[in-house]
């Protein structure tokens, strides 16, 4: 179904699900003019508070954070459950945590749930105005800040540009330390290049709100870029979402071969740099297993479409929330997929003017370290990935590594059969505990101490 724009000033999606929602805006639906129920109904709720309540609450959180002994305040739009590792590191570490968010869903994982679900005590829910007087008013603890939710980018300047205002003015209002927790090096956007000039200008006003920075997704290397480039005088770290130590694995599949995807590739959740439908269907049509770890509406249309034949290949998974599971669950296939479309960075920087973005959207390319590395690292999974993540594969042993790229994806099974895949579940076995919250928190502590 192709996205059109019939003339009407806007588009109301009724649903309440979340996933088909994202269906509708990635087929049908213009984003920049839709309307989500769930939105309204949030607004609503907002209104029908009156001021007591919200003194009330957020004046009862400041005192729990007065009461506690250590307390850390991650602080954010919404909270990943990529996160859920290390944050619990950090409480395992003696830290009392309190996790504020604007959303009340989990991301990343689809359909996403309830934020009340999250493994943690101390959760709230403030809206933007009820963050930055929390800010303000807060006089004890430590804040890691990140830069997520407050705005979808949606892959549009102005967007992108707004979306790092918010963070910027929380980080000028918070008096205590302040640590910044960015999620990915850059925003990537390709449409809309007007603010492209402003945009910069926040973001560098971002980076040098804070007392000092973590890279969530991105190697060592884009931490010098940062140093050098934009002048960042302040303490920095590469930490990525490391996920927790398999408590249990599975026995491996013996039906054939069979790999992992978890989520974004299949155009269902908006991601465009990692949709790769039509190679995910070469793969299919190579007799090779997927098993797709996001039941979502578009991954469901997609099976649909598969020829019959295809289709006892590929498999939709339950979403799990809780990543032991989700490690023992995965551990039973034969490799870990991270082979996303880099035409769209390439494009992008070939559309940019300014000579600090451009190298910003080339840096964040090659160094980035996605979740699912991590959560494969741990799973003791060899790992398909692109030849374009030199980061990755000058930082961990490269013997449990299988770097392609998208043209090479129709010959797959005859690189998986010029691999010796017992060599690499072997290394693979025994490299995982690098990719654990367990092998790198010390670094993070003593980095959040010494600030």
């Amino acid at each position: 179904m192709q996205q059109s724009d019939a003339g009407y000033d806007a588009y109301f999606i009724t649903t309440r699900v979340a996933e088909l929602k994202e269906h509708f805006l990635s087929t049908c639906v213009p984003r920049a003019k839709s309307i989500w129920i769930n939105d309204i109904a949030i607004e609503i709720l907002k209104e029908a508070k009156t001021e007591n309540d919200n003194t009330t609450q957020l004046e009862s959180i400041l005192q729990k954070i007065e009461e506690a002994k250590n307390p850390l305040v991650f602080l954010g739009g919404k909270f990943y459950n990529n996160y859920t590792p290390t944050v619990k590191s950090l409480e395992e570490a003696g830290y009392d945590i309190f996790i504020i968010s604007r959303v009340p869903e989990v991301s990343h994982t689809y359909p996403n749930p309830s934020y009340h679900l999250l493994p943690f005590e101390n959760k709230y829910l403030l809206d933007i105005n009820e963050m930055i007087e929390f800010c303000d008013k807060l006089n004890k603890g430590i804040v890691l800040l990140h830069s997520e939710g407050y705005l979808n980018p949606q892959f549009e300047g102005f967007k992108t540009l707004a979306s790092n205002v918010y963070p910027t003015i929380l980080m000028k209002k918070i008096k205590v330390k302040k640590i910044f927790f960015l999620y990915d090096l850059i925003k990537p956007f390709y449409k809309n290049f007007t603010y492209e000039k402003e945009f910069m200008k926040v973001y560098q006003s971002m980076l040098k709100a804070s007392d000092g920075i973590i890279l969530n997704s991105n190697t060592v290397e884009a931490k010098d870029f940062l140093k050098y480039s934009i002048g960042i005088d302040k303490p920095m770290m590469s930490f990525y979402r490391y996920n927790f130590t398999a408590k249990q694995k599975s026995a491996k599949l013996t039906d054939g071969f069979h790999i992992d995807m978890v989520g974004g590739f299949l155009d269902d959740v908006g991601d465009e740099m990692r949709t790769i439908s039509k190679y995910v269907r070469e793969i299919l049509a190579q007799e090779i297993h997927v098993h797709y770890y996001a039941s979502t509406y578009g991954a469901k249309e997609f099976k649909e479409t598969l020829p019959e034949e295809q289709k006892p290949y590929f498999h939709l998974e339950k979403t799990i929330m809780d990543q032991y599971e989700l490690i023992e669950s995965v551990s039973k296939y034969h490799a870990g997929w991270m082979v996303h479309n880099t035409k769209k960075i390439s494009n992008m920087i070939s559309q940019a003017n300014e000579q600090l973005f451009k190298d910003l959207l080339y840096m964040f390319m090659v160094t980035t370290v996605p979740s699912a590395i991590l959560l494969f690292g741990v799973s003791g999974l060899p790992m398909i990935l692109n030849r374009s993540m030199p980061g990755i594969l000058s930082e961990y042993p490269t013997d449990s590594l299988v770097p392609i790229e998208l043209s090479e994806v129709h010959n797959l099974k005859k690189v998986i059969n010029d691999h010796n895949w017992k060599d690499l579940q072997e290394s693979a076995d025994r490299n995982a505990e690098l990719f654990s919250t367990a092998y790198n928190n010390t670094r993070l502590i003593e980095f959040i101490d010494n600030i």
